[in-house]
């Protein structure tokens, strides 16, 4: 019986614990670091670069006027220009987050 009461008691302290730290974490307002500001600055820089080569790659492919070589080479392009402004967006995102709180 005592045990019982005893675990009973030690899931409501872990409960209440676990509840202060998830408070914590929400009202705690993290400032963004001078090496993360610097990367978020890049990183709108470097995205729109890699949507202009997107952009121009799209324009090439539909003009019709490559060769085979450069029609193979602008199409595996295309989705590491996807891939890379996924993920660099992903992180803007993220970093954004950061700035806003």
């Amino acid at each position: 019986m005592k045990a019982a009461q005893e675990k009973e008691k030690e899931k409501e302290a872990a409960k209440t614990q676990e509840e202060k730290t998830a408070k914590v974490r929400l009202n705690e307002k993290r400032r963004m670091s001078f090496k993360e500001k610097r990367e978020f600055e890049q990183l709108e820089q470097e995205i729109a670069a890699l949507e202009a080569e997107k952009q121009s790659i799209e324009e090439a492919l539909c003009s019709g006027a490559l060769s085979v070589e450069e029609l193979t080479e602008k199409s595996k392009r295309l989705p590491e220009l996807t891939d890379l402004i996924d993920e660099k967006t992903m992180r803007w995102l993220e970093l954004s987050e950061i700035e806003s709180n």
